[in-house]
């Protein structure tokens, strides 16, 4: 097992009983190799004059580590005793680094932008040892090539870069996607065949896909957040892109026919392109979670959602030689994830925030559909003053009420008994939320 990202401070890396000391000033970004038994095998750290930060991490088919986040200033990316440097141009800049199996340095991409807050948020490993990635800048952004300096001018506040490069580290090609807004890449991946998948979300309306003849434009409608999703060829020319409406796409993967699973959150309606395959929320005003498989073409197959009262998102996908499909991420809501069992009700207590780890079934032979069985309610009567009175409902008395404010915070909770609920709150707009084993009630009202 090997596990990468950054610390701050002093950190005992040692998960046994031993100790393994390790201090930062700033952010220091850090690897460590565990054995099947959790006990430390090594450890790196990548350390500078400022800050480093480790964001993802891929292995490689022969164990090697590769590796993508920031770095600033002067930073040292040989973590074996000698010295690999390399100097931000401004703020925080982008790197990749390749680290062999047990932890010795091989080669480091070092680039540069504009911005205080540029960086790799993703990559991933071809079988050949090719490397993708992607992250964001501000401003203009230089890639070292063969021929010399690749520079690239940003369309708007954060554009979003897509490289790749060989299995040496040596840039192949690279790309700006975005535009006049906000754009954020979250994903990547490689097919067999050397193809490369880029995803993330747009805040831009006139979003724009860079390639190596005329761009390909994509206009979304204004002031809204968009998933994107792009297929280039291993060799750089522009595949396809695929559009759904969705808040976003967090993350990626691929199963051994080289079908992709991506997810994300999605909001009000997710059109997946596919009439059969859209989905259609239970729920209010919140994100909720969405999955999603679609062929080496990017035709949508299946779809599947977990939805729930509060903020919820998928961040990762991984898929097992199985097909069982893995998600994580977290909620903010009980949810409730297999409509199979409807009395399987993840529940939280805790509405800042708690992971979950779901596993599904093989998706290889029909549609997943995982939405929760919700009625929207009308509540009457609305506006409500001091107590609001669900004894219509043919629900059992020990179903599970709570009540939320409009910033998604937990006001009231309790079970339903009488179905009499007194509203000792504040003025103002209101979520209900009533679910049992069978059945659940959303609604929205007014407390004047």
């Amino acid at each position: 097992m090997v596990i990468a990202g950054f610390y701050e401070g002093t950190v005992d890396f040692d998960p046994g009983t031993g100790t393994f000391n390790s201090s930062a000033d700033g952010f220091d970004g850090f690897i460590l190799k565990l054995d099947v038994n959790g006990d430390l095998i090594w450890f790196r750290a990548i350390e500078g004059v400022e800050d480093q930060a480790i964001f993802s991490m891929e292995l490689g088919n022969d164990g090697s580590v590769y590796l993508t986040g920031y770095y600033s200033n002067t930073t040292d990316f040989d973590p074996s005793g000698n010295q690999s440097l390399a100097s931000a141009k401004s703020g925080d800049d982008p790197f990749v680094l390749k680290l062999d199996k047990d932890g010795s340095f091989e080669w480091v991409y070092a680039f540069g932008a504009d911005g205080n807050l540029d960086g790799g948020n993703k990559i991933a490993v071809g079988d050949d040892g090719s490397v993708g990635v992607i992250g964001n800048y501000e401003g203009t952004i230089d890639f070292p090539t063969p021929s010399g300096m690749k520079t690239v001018d940003g369309r708007g506040s954060d554009d979003t870069f897509i490289l790749k490069l060989d299995k040496d580290g040596n840039y192949e090609w690279s790309y700006d996607v975005g535009g006049e807004s906000r754009d954020y890449g979250q994903a990547v991946d490689i097919d067999k065949n050397g193809n490369l998948y880029f995803g993330g979300y747009t805040l831009s309306d006139d979003f724009v896909i860079d390639t190596n003849g005329e761009n390909v434009q994509k206009s979304f409608p204004e002031f809204t957040r968009n998933a994107f999703l792009i297929k280039y060829n291993a060799d750089g020319s522009f595949n396809k892109q695929y559009a759904h409406q969705a808040e976003s796409l967090t993350d990626m993967t691929l199963d051994g026919e080289g079908n992709l699973y991506v997810c994300g959150a999605f909001d009000d309606e997710g059109y997946i392109g596919n009439p059969e395959l859209d989905l259609t929320p239970p729920h209010l005003e919140f994100d909720d979670i969405y999955f999603l498989k679609l062929t080496e073409d990017l035709d949508p197959v299946e779809s599947g959602s977990i939805v729930g009262l509060g903020e919820d998102l998928a961040l990762d996908i991984e898929i097992s030689d199985d097909n069982e499909v893995y998600l994580t991420g977290w909620f903010k809501s009980d949810i409730r994830p297999n409509t199979n069992d409807p009395s399987e009700i993840i529940e939280t207590d805790d509405f800042d925030g708690d992971v979950y780890v779901v596993k599904l079934s093989s998706m290889s032979s029909s549609v997943v559909n995982l939405n929760v069985e919700t009625s929207e309610m009308k509540i009457f009567p609305n506006p409500v003053d001091d107590f609001l009175d669900l004894s219509q409902l043919q629900i059992s008395k020990t179903a599970r009420v709570r009540i939320l404010n409009s910033s998604g915070q937990l006001v009231i909770e309790r079970s339903l008994g009488n179905g009499r609920i007194d509203l000792s709150l504040s003025s103002g707009s209101y979520y209900l939320h009533i679910l049992d084993e069978t059945q659940s009630y959303t609604g929205k009202f007014i407390k004047v």
